[in-house]
């Protein structure tokens, strides 16, 4: 016990060593992030690949399966899944536990590297990512004016987009719901035909006139120029008059074939905010960045941006994620501070002694700004998991102290010195602490290797536990036995100190004569601890389980699918229909933002309505009733599949959907598929209740 000898003897060493603990722990906290999650990498990488024109066959058998061929030799590959579509070709590669993600994403690159020339000409680059949770949306921003819908695109992108990008900590900002000029040339084929040309050679001359490129040097004198030729269009009527060939002297333009036309592209997304359409931004965070602090700096740049709005323009904050975090952490926080102040006072209650419950609680708040040292150091964030983990141990960082004190403030009833009782209690004392704190970090430090993607969720609360706990024993060996040395004195008997003596006289023969009957029938206790024990374990059985609890979160998703080859304005049109449903419940309601083709494989016929509720203080249904309700209220709609579903904690791209059970069949035939896939629906509506 040489730690406990030293500190009682050079008190100003050890309010150093206190003090710098606290200290490192007040900066660790002001650079510590806040997040909903702990930072998990879910072995899951995606290859996003562009193929303009092609269809979804073509896609499969010239792109996915070319990539998904390449990819399987990796090592550690436990599934390869694809989807293809119109235009996109998404491969998800699900990798071991095992395996570690960085080398894995690069193997995925360099494979794709090597199969590079031997996809169809006008293939994208496919682009690689691991599916990082934490780069989920956190934002999205709706952009509306009294400009055309290019109009107000082109100023979203100029004069909102391209600033948001430059703030520390965003990630990516997509664009969904707008619509850019673009200039269309339509070729008459009969024209065509007529002046003896095809399709190429139109396209080759509109490529070789339209291109800014250097020039070379000039030099005059002692003076050099760069020189660059600008022979981009600049003017309608200049594409028009290009020329594409010459026949018999005579020049043959554009506009002797084609049509051309100043319009807007193809619309392949739509937004719509409370059923008026909008052009929203999706704003994404750096993986491993506070989303608080990004979600508080993009709010505070868009009120700078929109007093420099032209009339008529403005942005509205159309969902905010960074809320629901921000408050379920100042919960949490309130409880840790309302745990703090209960279990001081019962120690108060049960000690009766004023000096002695406040050595006893300065042990909280030094453990747990020293844990957050540790926090800082290992990377870990406030999240929904560290700070359970805090919680949890608010109760148990006291303990080691007041066992302390317990024993030193005996030595001095039985006429000790402070200064010997403090030297002789912590002595004696000091095993039995450390054995009973070494078994609580022996029962967390297993959870926080748990293999997994469970153990990887709480590796952070298991360490954060253990650790808080290690600095509540280290402080109870130096803190606690200095400063009874200095500050603990005998408690006098006063009325107070009278009734609470009453009340634990009785406890203690309550509690003499529960132990003498339990001594006496020592049989009967045995069979009772096995019948507990038995009726635990069939109790747990019936305990639902689930991955993550269910939050009231004020908020839901509703997925809309049209059958496969609807265009994007039937699809909009339906989810309106969905979305002015919903928002007929003005009392539970309180807006909601639609978007159709805003995933990464840009389905025409997907669109997710979300739902923002009142807070829960302000109606009168909970969210998972509201869903029900909901549920039932659009089961029977015609014209697409409807699919209410919570918000997930976790983003990503996963291209799967956030359904608690998914079925997946597989096989060579589409029809087959097609025939099977119905009849596994008929049978499971017919056997699974509420399904």
């Amino acid at each position: 016990m040489f730690l406990s000898e030293v500190s009682i003897k050079r008190p100003v060493f050890t309010s150093m060593v206190i003090a710098a603990i606290l200290v490192f722990g007040a900066v660790s906290y002001t650079r510590i992030g806040l997040d909903m999650m702990p930072k998990v990498d879910f072995p899951l990488a995606t290859v996003l690949t562009i193929y303009p024109g092609a269809g979804p066959e073509t896609v499969e058998r010239e792109v996915s399966e070319k990539i998904e061929e390449a990819v399987s030799a990796i090592n550690g590959v436990r599934t390869l899944r694809s989807v293809s579509v119109e235009n996109v070709s998404q491969v998800i590669v699900e990798f071991e536990l095992e395996v570690e993600l960085g080398q894995a994403i690069q193997d995925v690159r360099d494979k794709i590297s090597g199969i590079l020339p031997l996809l169809p000409a006008g293939v994208e680059t496919p682009k690689v990512q691991k599916l990082d949770l934490g780069a989920m949306p956190i934002l999205h921003v709706a952009v509306g004016g009294p400009g055309s819908i290019d109009e107000v695109t082109r100023f979203a992108r100029e004069r909102v987009k391209e600033p948001l990008q430059s703030i520390a900590g965003v990630g990516t900002v997509d664009l969904v719901g707008g619509q850019e000029r673009e200039i269309k040339v339509w070729i008459d084929p009969a024209r065509l035909d007529v002046m003896g040309l095809t399709v190429s050679e139109v396209l080759n001359a509109l490529a070789a006139n339209n291109l800014t490129f250097p020039g070379g040097r000039l030099n005059a004198g002692t003076t050099e120029f760069s020189v660059k030729v600008d022979g981009e269009f600049t003017a309608l009527a200049d594409i028009g008059q290009l020329k594409i060939v010459e026949i018999m002297g005579r020049a043959v333009r554009l506009l002797d074939v084609a049509r051309v036309e100043d319009g807007l592209e193809e619309r392949r997304s739509a937004a719509r905010l409370d059923g008026e359409r909008a052009v929203v931004l999706v704003l994404r965070k750096q993986s491993g960045t506070n989303a608080v602090e990004v979600g508080d700096r993009v709010k505070a740049r868009l009120a700078e941006l929109e007093k420099g709005f032209p009339e008529g323009y403005s942005v509205f904050l159309a969902i905010d994620n960074t809320t629901f975090t921000r408050t379920s952490i100042e919960h949490v926080q309130f409880d840790m501070i309302f745990g703090t102040f209960l279990a001081v006072l019962v120690v108060f209650l049960f000690l009766r002694n004023v000096r002695s419950t406040l050595i006893a609680a300065l042990a909280i708040p030094t453990s747990v700004v020293g844990s957050f040292v540790f926090i800082n150091v290992m990377g870990f964030t406030f999240n929904t998991l560290t700070m359970l983990g805090l919680s949890l141990s608010i109760g148990i960082l006291i303990d080691d102290a007041i066992v302390v004190i317990e024993n030193i403030y005996r030595h001095m009833e039985e006429g000790a010195s402070p200064f010997e009782a403090a030297r002789q209690g912590a002595a004696e004392i000091g095993l039995a602490v450390l054995a009973t704190t070494m078994s609580i970090v022996a029962v967390f430090i297993p959870v926080a290797f748990t293999r997994g993607i469970i153990g990887r969720m709480f590796y952070e609360f298991g360490l954060t536990v253990a650790v808080a706990v290690l600095i509540s024993l280290f402080v109870s060996f130096t803190l606690t036995p200095m400063l009874s040395s200095r500050f603990l004195k005998p408690s006098r008997p006063n009325r107070f100190y009278r009734a609470i003596e009453w009340f634990l006289v009785g406890l203690d023969r309550g509690y003499r004569a529960v132990i003498g009957s339990a001594l006496r029938h020592r049989l009967a206790i045995v069979l009772l601890a096995i019948g507990v024990f038995a009726g635990s374990l069939y109790l747990a059985g019936m305990i639902p389980g689930s991955f993550m609890p269910s939050f009231d979160m004020s908020q839901l998703n509703v997925v809309v699918t049209t059958p496969t080859g609807t265009d994007l304005a039937e699809t909009e049109r339906l989810a309106g229909e969905v979305a002015d449903r919903v928002r007929a419940h003005r009392g539970v309601v309180l807006g909601t933002v639609t978007t159709v083709g805003a995933d990464a494989q840009k389905k025409q016929n997907l669109a997710k309505v979300y739902v923002k509720m009142l807070p829960k203080e302000l109606r009168q249904v909970g969210q998972l009733a509201f869903m029900d309700q909901v549920r039932q209220e659009l089961a029977g709609f015609v014209g697409a599949e409807v699919a209410i579903e919570e918000v997930p904690l976790f983003g990503g791209e996963s291209g799967m959907r956030a359904a608690k059970i998914q079925f997946n069949l597989r096989g060579g035939d589409l029809d087959e598929l097609d025939r099977v896939s119905r009849e596994l629906v008929a049978a499971l509506n017919e056997r699974v209740p509420g399904l």
